[in-house]
């Protein structure tokens, strides 16, 4: 086999390499996204209800009574 088609052929895997390469990540953010938008849609609508029900406890609550001076 002659030099160039030995550096052809390096070449051309190095091509294949990063086109597999590219696959695999568009792959993997494709998965990381559907996470996020489950996180988007699912958790934090239920966090920012959990957020308003502590809000309403807290106001609703009287405030703590002060301790006597000599305890």
């Amino acid at each position: 086999m002659s030099i160039a088609k030995r550096i052809a052929m390096l070449v051309l895997l190095g091509v294949i390499a990063l086109v597999v390469q590219g696959s695999f990540s568009l792959w993997q953010m494709a998965s990381i996204n559907e996470g996020v938008r489950e996180t988007e849609e699912n958790l934090l609508p239920s966090i920012m209800t959990l957020d308003q029900a502590q809000i309403a406890f807290l106001r609703a609550r009287p405030p703590p009574a002060e301790s006597p001076a000599g305890i």
